[in-house]
């Protein structure tokens, strides 16, 4: 081609040495806050995973995958893990089409109680991961 039909180069700006500050809301990040400060399970679900929930000590990691597929979360539907009658966990998916917990516990035999209002059941779905890539899944309402 003519030289005229060749792009024209624009010269991009030298790389900066320093990095590129983010944008400040004036409220540190929540990243660092949320993390664990301690290595001890926790008792409460989790976005993230506890850092004591190795296996050392009888604890495991699990993994609950919450969705919705209307979008608009749970409604009145919600989730309850129970070890031998005693209530472990239990919470509910806020909003949205998906969310998930982590969670500490034994490995044990374990109730997955996923219920509530009628009405929600069609759109309220789970599945409950373990590390070694086992799942159980199942949509409201069941219970096992």
């Amino acid at each position: 081609p003519p030289p005229s039909a060749l792009p024209i180069p624009f010269p991009s700006p030298p790389p900066s040495a320093l990095p590129t500050p983010l944008p400040s809301t004036g409220a540190p990040s929540p990243l660092p806050s949320l993390l664990p400060s301690s290595p001890a399970p926790s008792e409460a679900p989790s976005p993230f995973p506890s850092n004591g929930c190795n296996g050392d000590d009888g604890l495991y990691l699990y993994k609950l995958i919450m969705t919705d597929t209307g979008g608009d979360g749970w409604g009145g539907v919600t989730y309850t893990i129970t070890t031998g009658g005693t209530v472990r966990f239990s919470g509910s998916l806020a909003n949205g089409y998906s969310g998930f917990h982590y969670l500490c516990l034994e490995d044990n035999t374990h109730v997955i109680l996923v219920a509530g209002r009628e009405e929600e059941h069609s759109e309220a779905c789970f599945e409950f991961d373990d590390t070694h890539g086992d799942a159980f899944r199942g949509c409201a309402p069941i219970a096992d």
